[in-house]
């Protein structure tokens, strides 16, 4: 009988030796686990913030042009920021290494509703002139069209006066076409838009014009857009901007996540 006991004894103290085992090894796998776990959403989020500083970069280097000429335009350049070097675009990118890909444009095909108030001037310009400009505008509809007058002039890309690009509508007219050939083909034309109205206002009426412009040699438009997109570790971060022109402020900033090998991202 005391035996039996025993060997009763040492069976339950074997199985639960084998019980506390199998606990203690599955805790180390579950802590393990978290750990790799912790590790690869900590490499993850370090890889989302290098390529947005990367995207960052592109976005001061692009500033930093355009703060010297408003006009500046980057076609797609792409950069390895380690090297501080250009690279071919759409090349095969190291994941060790950070790069941004960054684009700078103003050009536009048209100019919607720009409103032009009286004795203001509205200027744009087209860099390439090699088609017709066609503007078209209506009046503030608290006023009569035939109480204004539009006066367009055209300089050439130093600033000259064009005498067959000055134009003085007559009253009620809405539309004029400026032909391309008063500039030569593939050279830079700049206009101004000036409403000219002729007869005091009716009280608290403001004179203006709602302008449009439309060509098939690209327009520089009012605003700047720039694209700056950063690359690090397979993951793709963007950087949108778009500034005034005339002012130099800052309209807008938006951040995106274009690609990443993680679900996880800061």
């Amino acid at each position: 009988m005391k035996r039996e006991n025993k060997n009763k004894q040492s069976g339950i103290a074997l199985i639960i030796t084998i019980v506390l085992i199998s606990i203690m090894l599955t805790s180390v796998i579950l802590v393990s686990k978290e750990m790799v776990d912790e590790v690869r959403n900590s490499t993850r989020i370090d890889n989302s913030l290098i390529a947005y500083y990367a995207a960052e970069a592109g976005l001061e280097d692009a500033l930093l042009e355009w703060r010297y000429n408003r006009d500046t335009e980057i076609p797609t350049r792409t950069v390895n920021i380690n090297s501080d070097t250009i690279v071919p675009n759409n090349s095969k990118k190291d994941y060790t290494r950070s790069y941004y890909e960054l684009n700078m444009t103003n050009r536009v095909n048209s100019i919607d509703e720009q409103v032009i108030l009286k004795d203001n001037v509205f200027e744009f310009s087209i860099p390439s002139m090699n088609q017709d400009v066609n503007l078209n505008w209506s009046f503030n509809p608290n006023t009569s069209p035939n109480q204004y007058r539009i006066e367009i002039t055209t300089y050439d890309g130093f600033g000259n006066i064009v005498d067959a690009g000055k134009f003085f509508t007559n009253p009620g007219v809405s539309t004029q076409t400026i032909p391309n050939s008063i500039i030569p083909s593939g050279e830079k034309a700049i206009f101004r838009v000036r409403p000219w109205y002729l007869i005091d206002p009716p009280a608290g009426v403001i004179p203006s014009i709602n302008l449009n412009i439309n060509s098939n040699s690209p327009i520089s438009g009012s605003f700047t857009n720039i694209e700056s997109v950063g690359y690090y570790g397979g993951v793709a971060r963007k950087i949108n901007a778009r500034i005034d022109r005339t002012s130099g402020s800052i309209i807008s900033i938006n951040d995106f996540v274009i690609y990443s090998a993680s679900d996880l991202i800061k």
